[in-house]
């Protein structure tokens, strides 16, 4: 078993610790072996968590005051006052919490890991990094996840008392913890019926054309704003294919409504036409791919349209877009999983596998390269923590000699 600490905000955790071995009781190994040979449970149990009923209705009581869901304009208030009924039942509170697990917050980086070797030569593993109480939800050695606290109970009375992450395994919650997990588990309708209630015309207009999910207004900052901020899909996107957007808006419509939807239509399109991108995607139902349109510090600005093409001239690849830098006018830049791999849409549906976040060395062919601009700050992505592949696909999806 062991616990680790990661800064790079996309790192995996590495182990630092490992337990030394000791002499433990068969009951507490007996436990552990039960709890692993245990069906998945995809739903927290209230009651095994610690939490009652007058517990749970004052956190959500902390919830609505919070997001000032008393506030909201008659229409709207009448549907938050939907949600607030019904979750008065204890499945959905069940559900409601069990998002709440997904949770994450920045540098933490927890990490358990433990395998039992049995004496038949088969073996059973699980894992855990969630930041959240038991350190739920575990995951076994095929990816299962399972929200049973039977199996934080058994790890934690095998670990040494000053055993990393030992003290996660075990309750109480705290108020903190239950108000953060329910923030969270409502995250998706508090940001409809606050965007409902502050940019309904926007709001319809995304809904007429995409599969609209994780929607919230947000206030103006460094002098611009308000947006909407929005995932976005078409309706025959693959589920794990989102593009992050946020949109400015003015008395609660799009500024530039058609031109912002005709765009991200165009983005969503192309990433989906390039074969070997689609193929990849459709390929990895469960990893993440994530297109940020246009905010955030990972998008084809024309910072990293230059970077990508130096890199890509560093290899000796697509040496008509360095002469025609034009040619990348519409291109995309799409992220695979949270260790990104960077993938480039061109407009004439070619697909560049760039580059990949990774310690690895270079090989034949590639290169170690520096990590994407982030921002506008000085120096900004000078790090070499990427491997450049430059893996350049067809139209019809083979990789180009």
């Amino acid at each position: 078993m062991s616990g680790a600490i990661s800064r790079h905000k996309f790192a995996k955790p590495e182990p630092v610790e490992v337990v030394p071995s000791q002499a433990v009781s068969v009951e507490r190994v007996a436990a552990l072996v039960a709890a692993l040979r245990a069906p998945a449970q995809s739903v927290v149990g209230l009651k095994a968590l610690g939490l009652n009923q007058p517990t749970l209705q004052r956190a959500i009581d902390r919830v609505w005051q919070e997001a000032e869901l008393t506030k909201l304009r008659p229409p709207v208030r009448a549907q938050a006052d939907a949600l607030r009924e019904s979750l008065r039942d204890s499945d959905m509170l069940a559900a409601t919490i069990t998002r709440g697990f997904n949770a994450r917050h920045s540098d933490d980086f927890p990490y358990v890991a433990v395998k039992v070797e049995m004496s038949d030569g088969t073996t059973l593993s699980i894992c855990s990094t969630s930041q959240q109480a038991f350190m739920l939800p575990w995951k076994d050695g095929n990816g299962v996840a399972s929200y049973n606290t039977a199996i934080p109970d058994a790890i934690q009375v095998l670990l040494p008392r000053d055993a990393a992450n030992r003290e996660r395994l075990h309750g109480p919650i705290r108020d903190f913890q239950l108000d953060q997990m329910l923030e969270e588990g409502l995250a998706e309708q508090v940001g409809r019926l606050r965007a409902e209630d502050q940019a309904g015309p926007a709001l319809r207009a995304l809904d007429a054309r995409f599969k609209v999910s994780n929607v919230a207004p947000m206030p103006p900052f460094e002098g611009e704003g308000p947006f909407l901020a929005a995932d976005l899909q078409l309706h025959d996107t693959p589920s794990n294919l989102v593009l992050s957007t946020r949109l400015p808006l003015r008395q609660g419509a799009l500024i530039a409504g058609r031109h912002d939807i005709a765009r991200i239509v165009s983005a969503l399109t192309l990433a989906q036409s390039a074969p070997a991108l689609a193929t990849r995607i459709k390929a990895l139902p469960s990893r993440p791919f994530i297109m940020n349109d246009r905010f955030g510090w990972e998008w084809l600005n024309p910072k990293t349209v230059d970077q990508f093409l130096a890199q890509m001239s560093a290899l000796g690849r697509l040496p008509e877009l360095k002469a025609h830098p034009e040619r990348m006018r519409g291109a995309v830049m799409v992220l695979e999983g949270r260790d990104p791999i960077y993938w480039i849409a061109l407009p004439d549906h070619r697909a560049v596998l760039w580059k990949q976040y990774t310690k690895k060395p270079g090989g034949p062919g590639t290169m170690r390269c520096a990590s994407v601009p982030m921002g506008d700050e000085e120096g900004a992505g000078a790090s070499m923590d990427d491997l450049c592949l430059g893996v350049v696909y067809d139209a019809y999806g083979h990789p180009q000699p």
